[in-house]
């Protein structure tokens, strides 16, 4: 009696939003999504995704508004999940950087609880429910 042959799962490709753009101009031009997905080598269920998310894909490379999103190296667009916090930060950021002052990942996160405990009375974060987005 044969074993049966084990699968071979295929590794896991993460794409950064620059080469989801790349993978969208030519199905914007017509082609299949099965052509696409040979030529660049990822699975045709992750170019029908792509497809499917490419308003997201293209909002998250022109928005201005969120500096999180203006990085085309990023891979998954992900809203922050207090817009207060996350606006202040960046405002405090780009205020530190046009004094020239340095600013370290560590500060950055020690003024983003320091924001959340003053824009949120000192409650903790698993108290208080998250911004959704659909």
């Amino acid at each position: 009696m044969e074993k049966p042959i084990a699968g071979n799962k295929r590794k896991r490709t993460v794409l950064t939003l620059e080469k989801k753009l790349e993978i969208l101009k030519p199905l914007e031009k017509g082609l299949s999504q099965r052509v696409v997905a040979e030529k660049f080598g990822v699975p045709k269920s992750s170019v029908a995704d792509i497809w499917k998310g490419r308003q997201k894909i293209q909002d998250a490379i022109t928005s201005s508004e969120s500096p999180a999103f203006s990085n085309k190296k990023r891979c998954i667009i992900r809203p922050p999940k207090f817009d207060l916090v996350d606006e202040a930060c960046w405002r405090w950021f780009s205020q530190q950087r046009s004094k020239g002052a340095p600013v370290s990942g560590v500060l950055l996160q020690e003024k983003a609880r320091s924001f959340f405990s003053k824009l949120f009375d000192g409650l903790n974060s698993h108290m208080l429910i998250p911004v959704t987005y659909s």
